[in-house]
């Protein structure tokens, strides 16, 4: 009796690592599909694609909330921001870019001092839009500030 109930802790405990080991997997899975969906719409976003799935670049922000770096976190919400924009919907956008740039990690050593920079850039952009120039060159020196930092000496010229 006593082996047998040995057996059964074993089975069960085999059965419950490989249950962990399948979720992990499919876990891994719909990261990968998450990735793939927003590096899609960041090339429509490269190609000036008119971004207008909005449904998805939320669902892709959600996500990435939840289960993102802070770089991916930040690359979900601009994109969201971008597609916003493309809607019209320029508070919205602001919004999003304002959530991006805060998703950011600033102090890592994988900062993504460049997307950071055009998060800013296109905060500025609507911060002109809402007749907000205050906030605007707050966002071109936060713009400057991160291309500095991205060495990324043609959008420190351009933000001049």
């Amino acid at each position: 009796m006593n082996r047998h109930l040995h057996h059964n802790i074993l089975y069960a405990a085999v059965a419950i690592l490989w249950g962990l080991l399948i979720l992990g997997a499919c876990a891994g899975d719909e990261h990968q599909k998450m990735l793939a969906h927003l590096e899609e719409l960041e090339r429509q976003n490269l190609a000036d694609s008119v971004m207008t799935n909005d449904s998805l670049a939320e669902r892709l922000a959600e996500y990435f909330d939840h289960h993102g770096t802070p770089n991916e976190r930040m690359r979900a919400h601009y994109i969201l921001g971008r597609t916003y924009a493309d809607l019209g919907e320029a508070p919205a956008a602001l919004e999003a870019y304002l959530r991006a740039a805060s998703c950011a990690d600033a102090t890592a050593a994988d900062c993504d001092y460049t997307k950071l920079s055009r998060i800013h850039i296109q905060s500025a952009r609507i911060c002109y839009l809402l007749l907000q120039p205050r906030s605007q060159l707050d966002e071109l020196c936060k713009a400057q500030l991160y291309a500095l930092k991205a060495k990324d000496t043609l959008t420190i010229l351009r933000t001049n």
